[in-house]
């Protein structure tokens, strides 16, 4: 099989990916709705990755920024995909690739502490090392 992640815009997705495009949007509560999510993917301000295998596909929704010190970072904003949870080290494996080509230093997610748990267990099970590094603890409060 060839490579299995490719940068795409929302039109070019077939419906099992649109799905899954969908499934993403909800998982950023901020990111202003469909349209505007699919806005700022045509312009260019964020990205668009398909990932797949024999067997499922997951949807990648990134950013690229930069910090003070001028480090550029991949964000993952928003993903989902069939039996993600299982596939991430390898979908993560080749998302880094492209955060390298697009000149980045590092990959950055947010993860929900239960989806951290979930993660660090898939890699237990398959008597991996968990490589992602716990940098941060964030915490918020309304008001």
């Amino acid at each position: 099989m060839g490579s299995r992640i490719r940068r795409a815009l929302p039109f070019e997705l077939a419906a099992d990916e649109i799905d899954q495009f969908l499934n993403a949007s909800k998982t950023d509560e901020h990111c202003g709705g469909v349209k505007i999510l699919i806005d700022e993917i045509d312009s260019g301000n964020m990205q668009l990755w398909v990932w797949r295998d024999d067997s499922s596909v997951c949807i990648f929704i990134t950013e690229v920024t930069v910090q003070r010190d001028g480090k550029r970072e991949l964000l993952m904003r928003m993903l989902a995909g069939d039996d993600m949870i299982s596939k991430y080290k390898e979908a993560a494996d080749d998302i880094c690739i492209e955060a390298r080509n697009l000149g980045c230093e590092s990959l950055i997610a947010y993860v929900q502490p239960h989806i951290l748990e979930k993660l660090v267990e898939a890699d237990r099970k398959k008597n991996s090392v968990f490589d992602f590094q716990e940098i941060y603890r964030v915490i918020s409060r309304e008001v």
